[in-house]
């Protein structure tokens, strides 16, 4: 009995694991035969194309465009699929489905920006993107789109076009469209930061507590409303057509918040506890979390490498989990005060954050190297605001966009948003809200998520003994992260980006992307707020000085082969072949088979990871 009960599940596992394997290689096969990435910068092309998406940017405007065959290139034809150009012109007369003509130059996607990083162009790969870039001038119209196969990409765009019409605050309007139609391009990185370091980034991306309210607003709406109809309430059960009515919102819902990992998760859980409902079956169990997960993994399986299906999953366990445990317990409160509706509340919010924080810790290291430690306070404030305010606006802007009335809806959505910004920021404010975690050795990193996982697992599906061990283990498994091993330097060719860490504050010399700035001091192991950027003068061709006479003017830096860059214990110089990085001990070239080095420090010496144009070559 015993063997029999060990190899079934060994058995099972393995089969799992064998057919994942097999649906991996069949997604790969099949998106390989339907674009091809570009490889080579292509400095001007002529494009023809149809547009599929149209995303408001702080600069402009980006666009998704499926390109034609007679698209023309200077180089050899690429049989590209789909490009993301944008555009800083600020006024947009082109529309969803409109086919267009228009010059620009095209851009490979980059792999990972920083060692042990995110890996952009595998996602593009999957996503049907082939290449990046921008316009030059103006998009030309052939032919508008008169027909409606993209629709709900229109819905999408005139919902934002409205929202900003509606809200003055251009902030505050971004934040509303991220949390209606999930397009978080107009958010800039000052807000982006705030949310991060407090620990509400989750409430700008549309996942399960979204669709989790909406669902209940609608079905509750709908019950106390159909009581008021006799007819109605002494034939039929009102539960049942509140069910059917909350499956057709979650749709139109998740259609209109464009169908990524989190949304697609949140609709076949939704959809599950509805059908569990219509059947009279206990909706909430992890059946229902292992079955979404299976849907996902059968179409998508390269999501299981990503941060929100990771950390989405992770967070949905431990909660259907702890509360399947919680509902055999006696409730301790008495249900005749009137206190106990101040405090189960307020109960269920902290243990809520508290579990989904753990859960996703790991994952929030791994991906993004920081754990916010305030989170249980900016959510015990941001999450009934968001529940009580925010989406019953949101679900309200849906009624009332038919009948162009939804300006009422965007008045309280505006009140909230501005409510939820000041939650942010005052959290974000509060000293030492954020604890770095620089990357881990790549041994210390697998046996740290076998080792959360297994006990994440164990704490989950077993019961009291097994539990207890499981929760020991996931928590002993944090024990792993003092194996970090923060870079030092980082490096790359073109253009040019030197990063140079002392332990306690870094400085970058020539970057002008913020997003690469959040990418290399994660590797750095260090906070933005220790970051120190010095730009590199336009001719580049000395040592440090200022670019200007005048009072106030900002410094920058230039070297050569003649007059080297010389910062802490490196020096570098330009060289024939390539950029040359000295230290005391060592010293290394950075040239186009190197184009990006990362140099850690490893004893006495600087131990060097080269990063190509593409750390995932498709």
């Amino acid at each position: 009995m015993f063997r029999k009960k060990t190899i079934i599940p060994l058995a099972l596992i393995i089969l799992l694991t064998c057919i994942g394997t097999l649906l991996t290689s069949i997604r790969t096969t099949w998106v390989s035969t339907q674009h091809q990435m570009l490889s080579t910068p292509i400095k001007k092309a002529h494009v023809v194309g149809q547009i599929l998406e149209i995303e408001k940017t702080t600069k402009g405007y980006r666009y998704l465009v499926k390109v034609h065959p007679s698209s023309q290139f200077q180089e050899e034809k690429v049989p590209l699929k789909n490009i993301r150009v944008s555009s800083q012109l600020r006024t947009n007369n082109l529309h969803i489905g409109d086919q267009v003509t228009f010059d620009a130059t095209l851009l490979p996607i980059s792999g990972a920006l920083a060692p042990q990083g995110y890996n952009f162009r595998r996602q593009a790969f999957f996503q049907g993107l082939s290449a990046t870039g921008f316009v030059w001038g103006k998009m030309r119209v052939t032919q508008p789109n008169e027909g409606l196969p993209l629709s709900i990409n229109a819905l999408r765009h005139t919902i934002q076009k409205r929202l900003d019409e509606h809200i003055f605050d251009k902030q505050i309007a971004s934040i509303a469209t991220a949390l209606i139609t999930s397009e978080r391009s107009g958010i800039n990185d000052e807000t982006n930061q705030i949310f991060n370091r407090s620990g509400l980034a989750h409430i700008l991306s549309i996942s399960g507590l979204h669709f989790s309210i909406l669902a209940g607003l609608v079905f509750l709406f709908c019950r106390r409303s159909l009581t008021l109809i006799p007819f109605l309430a002494y034939r039929y059960d009102l539960k049942k057509i509140g069910a059917i009515v909350v499956m057709a919102s979650a749709i139109t819902y998740a259609l209109i918040a464009g169908m990524n990992v989190p949304v697609m998760r949140s609709l076949i859980m939704i959809m599950m506890v509805m059908v569990a409902i219509l059947f009279d079956r206990e909706p909430f169990t992890l059946r229902l979390v292992s079955f979404a997960a299976t849907v996902i993994l059968m179409f998508t399986p390269e999501a299981v490498i990503t941060a929100s299906f990771q950390m989405s999953f992770a967070a949905v366990i431990a909660l259907v989990s702890y509360y399947e445990h919680e509902k055999e317990k006696v409730n301790i409160i008495p249900n005749n005060v009137w206190w106990r509706y101040i405090i189960t509340p307020t109960k269920a919010v902290i243990i809520t954050t508290t579990l989904a924080t753990i859960a996703t810790a790991p994952f929030t290291i791994l991906h993004f190297g920081r754990i916010t430690l305030y989170a249980v306070i900016a959510n015990a404030l941001a999450i009934p605001l968001t529940a009580m305010v925010i989406m019953p606006a949101v679900l309200m802007f849906f009624l009332l966009f038919p009948f162009n009335l939804d300006y009422l809806a965007a008045f309280f959505l505006e009140k909230g948003i501005t409510w939820l910004i000041e939650i942010a920021r005052f959290v974000s404010n509060i000293p030492y809200s954020i604890w770095i975690c620089p990357p881990l050795y790549p041994w210390a990193e697998n046996l740290f998520l076998t080792t959360f996982i297994a006990g994440g697992l164990c704490w989950a599906i077993g019961k009291n003994r097994v539990r207890q061990i499981g929760s020991t283990l996931a928590l002993l498994s944090f024990g792993l992260t003092i194996f970090a091993k923060p870079y030092d330097i980082i490096c790359q060719k073109e253009p040019f980006v030197l990063a140079y860490s002392s332990g306690k504050q870094a400085t970058f010399i020539g970057a002008t992307s913020q997003f690469l700035i959040n990418q290399w001091s994660k590797a750095l192991g260090l906070d933005e707020k220790h970051i120190n950027v010095v730009p590199l003068c336009q001719n580049n061709h000395a040592q440090i000085r200022s670019s200007g006479s005048s009072k106030g003017a900002s410094p920058c830096l230039y070297f050569s082969d003649q007059k080297p860059l010389r910062i802490g214990e490196i020096k570098v110089s330009q060289q024939p072949d390539g950029i040359l990085v000295q230290t005391l001990e060592q010293e290394h070239l950075i040239n186009d088979e190197c184009p990006k080095i990362a140099l850690s420090r490893d004893g006495k010496r600087l131990k060097k990871t080269c990063l190509p144009h593409s750390t995932f070559s498709w």
